[in-house]
């Protein structure tokens, strides 16, 4: 039992210590035509990705797959998506056109699959499909009847089925079906009008989008798409919010107060401010979150920083350390996603084989010794038993002896007595603590 409980510790805590273990982030430099790499464990920044000869002036997005196999920067002014290999921290490849030019792309968002990808086109008032196996556009959104106006945010809900895409000229929200790839109609706004609708994300049963005309934050219902009102600031109004932001387990949202200077925090069961988060801001735009809802990570745009959020406390505990690497014009942010380890190979318990026994009669002091000897072979597998139990009742209750596979494999059981049957069953223990079915053998004296 020992030797299983260590064992089993010492892969529970490689298992959560591989698990816990959110390496890196993606900060665009707008400004700085770069993109940052953020090292989670030190937070610091370490050096910007290889674009190799691709031009990526003022990359504007940039998100990871959901396997985080790769990542994918948006750069605005020369209308062009890029492909980075986080592995090598490299621009690798342009997304192929194919006909469908993007123009002034903003916005990237990726369904929960990791199959396809949909980007806003500003100035083309469309929104493109990529086909991410191959990294090819296939075409546009179908509008059907209902034009975008302006599209400058988008994002996907949690289940895949649907995207609520921001049309910032129009102040609406249109509503694309993941499944067809067409715009099935505009969020139903009624008496809670959107007003310069920036940004939007979700929960599994609601979104906000944050309205940097109107000072206020939209509410709106997933299951009929309509608005039902606006966040409760109370007592602490929003100033153009930018970014709104969920913790993982959706129980707290921030909001980026870009005209305020603060991040706004939100009860999401309530749907109400409960304060600002303690610290110093000058234009807050975007944030990411650890996957622990530990620490949020916040773009500062004109103060080319990223401070740290506490989300215990909701108060500034740091700022990223450049580290050489400057930040010049911080606006996306991504973090490579966790993903599970896989788990440790399942090992086969086999029982050990061509097991056979034997009699021998010996002559020791006082008389007589009858003796039963068992042999065996390893088990059918590469995988070898740490040692052998052999038992003298099919219950596995009579221990009669143990063998280390380093050793002989052979029992000898002695001082046994003639005219009787004895039966063994001899089970393979292995490292993982596993324990095989008994092969069995009996001796006949006679």
């Amino acid at each position: 039992m020992k030797a299983k409980l260590v064992f089993c510790i010492f892969v529970l805590l490689s298992y959560t210590g591989m698990l816990s273990a959110q390496s890196f982030g993606y900060v665009t430099d707008y400004d700085g035509s770069k993109i940052s790499i953020v090292d989670l464990e030190t937070n610091k920044v370490v050096g910007y990705v290889d674009t190799g000869t691709f031009n990526i002036r003022h990359p504007i997005d940039v998100l990871f797959t959901p396997d985080g196999t790769k990542a994918y920067v948006v750069v605005d002014t020369i209308d062009a998506v890029y492909r980075i290999d986080p592995t090598l921290n490299k621009i690798v490849g342009q997304i192929n056109t194919n006909g469908f030019p993007f123009n002034a792309p903003s916005a990237i968002d990726i369904t929960p699959d990791g199959t396809k990808a949909y980007v806003t086109n500003e100035g083309g008032n469309n929104v493109s499909i990529i086909d991410l196996s191959n990294d090819t556009v296939t075409g546009y959104v179908n509008n059907g009847g209902n034009p975008f106006d302006v599209p400058v945010e988008l994002a996907i809900t949690e289940n895949g089925l649907k995207c609520y895409v921001i049309n910032f000229a129009g102040d609406s929200v249109s509503i694309i079906n993941v499944v067809t790839d067409t715009v099935t109609g505009y969020v139903t706004t009624g008496v809670f009008p959107f007003d310069g609708a920036d940004q939007v994300e979700f929960t599994p049963t609601k979104a906000y989008v944050t309205n940097n005309g109107g000072d206020n934050v939209s509410i709106i219902n997933l299951a009929t798409d309509t608005v039902t009102g606006y966040i409760n600031d109370g007592g602490h109004p929003f100033g153009e919010p930018h970014g709104v932001f969920f913790t993982t387990d959706f129980k707290t949202a921030l909001i980026a107060d870009f005209g305020l200077g603060k991040v706004s925090v939100v009860d999401v069961a309530t749907d109400a401010v409960t304060q600002y988060v303690n610290g110093v801001f000058d234009r807050p735009l975007n944030m990411q979150f650890t996957f622990n809802n530990k620490f949020c990570y916040v773009t500062d745009y004109d103060a080319n920083n990223v401070p740290i959020i506490d989300l215990t406390s909701f108060s500034v505990v740091g700022t990223v350390a450049e580290n050489g690497f400057p930040f010049i014009g911080p606006f996306a942010i991504d973090f490579s996603p966790i993903i599970a380890p896989p788990p440790p190979p399942i090992i086969t318990p086999n029982p050990p084989t061509h097991l056979r026994g034997e009699k021998m009669i010996g002559v020791s002091p006082p008389g007589v010794n009858y003796v039963n000897i068992l042999r065996w072979r390893k088990p059918v597998g590469n995988v070898v038993p740490l040692f052998y139990q052999i038992y003298r009742d099919r219950a596995l209750t009579k221990l009669a002896g143990i063998i280390y596979s380093n050793q002989r494999l052979r029992f000898d059981d002695f001082h046994r007595k003639p005219d009787r049957t004895y039966q063994y069953f001899v089970v393979a223990v292995y490292s993982d603590g596993q324990v095989s079915q008994p092969a069995h053998i009996q001796v006949v004296w006679k």
